[in-house]
């Protein structure tokens, strides 16, 4: 249970952003929706050297490392974010560092939390990851629902939530 809530909570941090990122950039930052576009591909371009580089470390160092280093990447996006979002006027470029430092640490410690999940179901791995896949969707729906009202005080309350998830999930794998 605590590798799927783990999952859940950092894939909630992850879809709420996305979910209010188009709001934050276009009218909390004034930006246009190319804007958006920019932070979300660098995202998933981060995402995707973090998943690469696991790939590779998982043979050399285990999974538990990964585990590690990828949930401390998330929590020092979020603290920085929340820095970023107290300071007041900043702009896309350190946004889009950030959220692609939190797309990585996803990356590289994704695939492993969800092994973790699937391990831990042993031969009922099937129902494991229908349990995850249902939290995890049950964490983006609460997530989504919590920082939608707060969207017009800009990337401070999302900044915010997406750091306590983080640390959340964090916390729940020793």
């Amino acid at each position: 249970m605590r590798y799927a809530l783990s999952y859940a909570l950092m894939f909630g941090a992850l879809l709420m952003f996305v979910a209010s990122a188009p709001v934050i950039v276009t009218h909390s930052m004034g930006l246009s929706i190319r804007a958006f576009a920019v932070l979300q591909i660098c995202g998933v371009a981060a995402f995707m050297l973090g998943a690469t580089t696991a790939m590779r470390r998982v043979k050399q160092t285990g999974a538990a490392p990964l585990l590690r280093w990828g949930a401390w990447m998330q929590i020092a996006s979020g603290v920085l974010m929340t820095m970023l979002a107290w300071q007041g006027d900043f702009g896309l470029a350190p946004l889009v560092v950030l959220w692609a430092l939190f797309c990585s640490g996803l990356g590289v410690r994704g695939p492993s939390t969800m092994g973790g999940a699937l391990q831990a179901a042993g031969e009922h791995a099937g129902k494991g990851a229908g349990l995850t896949m249902f939290l995890a969707f049950a964490a983006v729906a609460l997530a989504t629902m919590a920082a939608a009202p707060l969207l017009h005080f800009g990337l401070l309350p999302v900044a915010a939530l997406l750091l306590a998830l983080a640390a959340a999930s964090k916390l729940l794998l020793r």
